[in-house]
């Protein structure tokens, strides 16, 4: 008897076990579904308030480019008075030659100082070692800096020409 009542309980038992296994996976596998819900709508949102946040910025830089379109448009237009419209034309030219003067001075003072100093300095040394030294001088006082310059000159220069006559403004 005791076999039948504790066979009975135990089966029972072990029944009721299996019955709720099923349950108990669909609970932890409902907590697993809502936590990878939540960090996928976290990242939903992050990548809408980054879109949205890129978006007014390309707003912003398509504003910002149009008012710099207009002002340049409204430098260039003519006033109808000779001279104010060519000392109008002038001013960049003029400014452009100033600054490239004065830029190509400057290092040919630092160029010329270092020459001076190194040929005081040098006492006995040969008029080859001489120029070598200078000539390796002059190459490293020309800096990337420089370069950017120079490339930025000829890019506001000639660039600029080249999208005036695609827009037919030349």
């Amino acid at each position: 008897m005791l076999d039948l009542v504790t066979g009975g309980l135990f089966g029972g038992i072990i029944g009721g076990l299996f019955r709720l296994a099923p349950e108990l996976l669909k609970f932890f596998n409902g907590i697993a579904d809502r936590k990878h819900e939540a960090t996928m709508l976290k990242l939903h949102m992050d990548y809408t308030v980054k879109k949205v946040e890129v978006e007014s910025q390309m707003v912003l830089d398509s504003g910002g480019l149009e008012a710099l379109r207009t002002a340049i448009e409204a430098q260039g237009k003519k006033t109808g008075v000779r001279w104010v419209d060519a000392l109008s034309a002038s001013v960049r030219p003029i400014i452009t030659y100033w600054y490239v003067g004065l830029y190509s001075l400057i290092k040919i003072a630092v160029i010329f100082t270092a020459v001076a100093a190194g040929l005081a300095a040098s006492g006995g040394e040969t008029v080859w070692n001489q120029l070598v030294t200078v000539s390796t001088f002059i190459r490293d006082v020309w800096t990337v800096a420089d370069m950017g310059l120079l490339s930025g000159i000829i890019n506001f220069w000639f660039l600029d020409r080249v999208i005036r006559k695609n827009e037919g403004r030349i």
